[in-house]
């Protein structure tokens, strides 16, 4: 386990950024224009971002960069998530839950690529 109280409390905001957009993604499946929950998904994918840049995490911020960009456009857009996306956001996620966890353990993002896991 880290010992770095930043790093550590920022591992748990994470987690709980992370669980919350999972939440507003169940919302979504049943309704796909529910605009709370987009703008829930923009704001925590957002403040991950930027706890994450603050931090020296590059690569988990490229990804919440590219997930925020996503939900923005659809916010203002009055676009609505299809199933594929929300499904795809569940797999981004799963991939920041490791990246987190490997943080919390060695301070360090891990081997990762945002390259890749953006696909």
């Amino acid at each position: 386990m880290n010992d770095n109280p930043l790093i550590e409390a920022f591992c748990e905001e994470a987690i709980d950024f992370i669980d919350s957009i999972n939440d507003s993604l169940k919302t979504l499946e049943s309704d796909p224009n529910d605009k709370s929950s987009l703008e829930n998904c923009y704001v925590k994918y957002h403040a991950l971002k930027g706890n994450a840049g603050f931090l020296g995490y590059k690569q988990l911020k490229i990804i919440c960069e590219k997930c925020e960009d996503f939900f923005y456009d659809f916010k203002e857009n009055n676009n609505y998530l299809e199933v594929k996306d929300i499904l795809y956001f569940k797999k981004i996620n799963t991939e920041l839950y490791t990246i987190i966890n490997n943080a919390a353990n060695s301070g360090k993002e891990g081997d990762i690529s945002s390259k890749e896991i953006l696909k």
